[in-house]
């Protein structure tokens, strides 16, 4: 998608995390019937998988994270985060 970062600059944690996040959107987003974008847009999405916030108060600090967006969402991201493993193994290497 035009405007969207290249998958291969991050790791393939990150975009493991990515898909996992964009798996809360997309949940949020049908349970309030917005659109995803609504809810965090791609690029907000791509810098927590990257920065990996571990409590609101980092969140904050990510794009396109306001104070609304926050107290709203913020803390089924958090927990999604947090639950993410440090790391992932894939065919005996860790990633």
């Amino acid at each position: 998608m035009p405007g969207e970062p290249d998958e291969d600059q991050y790791s393939p944690a990150e975009n493991n995390l990515y898909e996992i996040l964009r798996d809360v959107r997309r949940s949020i987003a049908d349970d309030l019937d917005i659109p995803a974008f609504r809810v965090f847009p791609n690029r907000t999405l791509r810098e927590m998988a990257k920065t990996r916030p571990g409590c609101l108060e980092d969140l904050r600090n990510v794009y396109g994270v306001g104070e609304r967006r926050l107290m709203q969402y913020g803390r089924l991201f958090i927990k999604a985060i947090n639950e993410y493993p440090d790391h992932e193994v894939a065919n005996g290497r860790i990633l």
